[in-house]
């Protein structure tokens, strides 16, 4: 973790002001007061900051202190014996190294973490680029399809749907089928979108429809279902092909035979009329 110039230079000045009461305390107790009892308590404030701030670098502190600790009992008028400060120094020196440690081992799992955090983040990056490049190649795939595409979800809202939907059929994003396309309030008595919901096949079904312009169209409605990885049925694609072309043709051909069928019994009728009889 880097840390700026300003940060460091305040940080120094601290330890050097902590170190500076500390020695002052040490002298106090010793030359002062000529006794061995130091408030050591005071001293560990240093120690810490140095081991939280700089890890294995700042046991330095903690081993100034102790010396500074034992050379002030050794010049000093005391005629105590050393044990009492040398468990004071070796405290400090303990619990400076076990904060530096510590301190380092918490760094090294914050570099690990930050790293950790990058590398997934990039990869959510990329899969998210994926999933849009993916989305947009379906959706061009499906924009670019002659026949309407709307996608259903099981309460007959649109999720979806293409351009041609939008034009021939009125269907809107958020909208009911049946109020969308067939200006309903309630699902057609014979949906076959429901129908597919219930057992997943796939059905195909020839439909009228009256534009606002007043032009019937007609069209056949193709139902397939969308299954998610566990085979439940999550959405329904339905499919409109425009047949209404086809269907102006049959009427045509219709047409044309019942003309024809009508034409040839008077046909038949005239020949036999004009025709003289053989049996004479």
């Amino acid at each position: 973790m880097k840390i700026s110039a300003g940060t460091e230079s305040f940080r120094i000045a601290v330890l050097a002001f902590l170190l500076i009461v500390c020695v002052a305390l040490i002298y106090y107790s010793h030359f002062i007061l000529r006794t061995e009892i130091v408030f050591t308590h005071l001293f560990y404030i240093p120690i810490i900051l140095a081991g939280l701030w700089w890890s294995r670098r700042g046991i330095v502190v903690a081993v100034s202190l102790a010396l500074s600790l034992l050379i002030s009992h050794a010049i000093s008028p005391l005629e105590t014996p050393f044990r009492a400060d040398i468990m004071r120094a070796s405290m400090f020196v303990v619990v400076g190294t076990v904060i530096a440690i510590l301190n380092q081992k918490r760094l090294a799992l914050m570099d690990e973490l930050q790293s950790y955090s990058a590398t997934l983040e990039q990869k959510v990056e990329e899969r998210a680029s994926e999933i849009k490049e993916m989305q947009e190649k379906q959706e061009a795939i499906l924009s670019g399809i002659g026949d309407a595409v709307v996608v259903l979800d099981n309460d007959l809202n649109i999720t979806w749907t293409n351009k041609i939907a939008m034009n021939q059929l009125g269907a809107a994003i958020g909208r009911k089928c049946f109020e969308a396309y067939h200006w309903l309030k309630e699902p057609c008595p014979e949906c076959i979108v429901l129908k597919t919901f219930e057992d997943g096949e796939i059905r195909t079904q020839e439909q009228d429809r009256m534009q606002e312009d007043g032009n019937r169209i007609s069209f056949t409605a193709t139902c397939s279902p969308v299954r998610d990885l566990d085979g439940v049925i999550i959405s329904v694609v339905e499919v409109f092909h425009d047949i209404t072309e086809r269907k102006q043709v049959e009427d045509e051909i219709r047409k044309l035979n019942e003309e024809l069928e009508q034409r040839v019994p008077s046909a038949q009728s005239n020949w036999s009329r004009k025709t003289p009889s053989l049996s004479a």
